[in-house]
């Protein structure tokens, strides 16, 4: 055999050797994916509302860490994180350096914070029928997100029409 052939074999073990280490390597240390994503969100809530037990299950169930906040009066949070008091809804979550008011549909959740507007948060003003936490069987009110900017003046981030 020839120099030439066995340097050629050398480089295609020496190319294998390399795939191989690769290979365990990446089964050693596997890339983090979205799908291991959890946010975490704290949301302060009333002692008594069922919609806002049902809106955390619903976060819980679409991979957020939840901290829920129990107390009797609701608007120290609301001011502090600067929810418009004519915006505002049954329950205010903070994420990111966002309030999330209201039964806001956690897409809309994740969209806020992959983007990161300028901005203060989210709200759905009210307790529009069919929004998470407020299913009523097949009844549903159509329902806008709305972005609240810094200084309180709020845009469409997303309809919900079903």
């Amino acid at each position: 055999m020839s120099i030439k052939w066995v340097a050629i074999i050398v480089s295609i073990v020496a190319a294998l050797g390399g795939f191989a280490l690769a290979a365990e390597q990446a089964a050693n240390n596997p890339v983090k994916t979205n799908t291991s994503y959890r946010p975490s969100i704290v949301v302060y809530k009333s002692f008594h509302c069922d919609c806002c037990m049902k809106w955390v299950e619903y976060l819980e169930a679409n991979r957020f860490n939840v901290r829920v906040e129990s107390m009797d009066d609701l608007k120290q949070v609301k001011d502090r994180v600067g929810v418009p008091a004519n915006k505002d809804s049954c329950h205010t979550a903070v994420i990111d350096g966002y309030f999330i008011e209201g039964h806001v549909p956690v897409e809309d959740i994740k969209r806020l914070i992959r983007t990161k507007p300028n901005a203060k948060g989210l709200t759905v003003p009210g307790m529009p029928i069919g929004s998470p936490g407020m299913e009523q069987g097949k009844l549903f009110q159509p329902y806008d997100v709305l972005l609240v900017d810094k200084a309180g003046n709020t845009t469409v981030f997303a309809r919900h029409e079903k």
